[in-house]
């Protein structure tokens, strides 16, 4: 009869532990995710010059 509650209460306490585990990695991997993106910096704009030359540089494979 001391045998049963026990493996209950182990079975309780791994179907508490087992999400809280699945949740935080989930949380941790998503706030990794932010960082990386964040971190990132944005392109600065092209002068005329440069816009102009990719643009001739993309036309001349469209030719190909």
């Amino acid at each position: 009869m001391l045998i049963k509650p026990a493996k209950n209460r182990r079975k309780i306490i791994y179907m508490l532990i087992v999400p809280l585990v699945v949740v935080s990695a989930l949380v941790f991997a998503n706030s990794e995710i932010k960082r990386q993106t964040s971190q990132k910096s944005t392109p600065t704009p092209l002068s005329e010059a440069e816009r102009k030359a990719k643009v001739k540089k993309w036309e001349a494979t469209l030719m190909v």
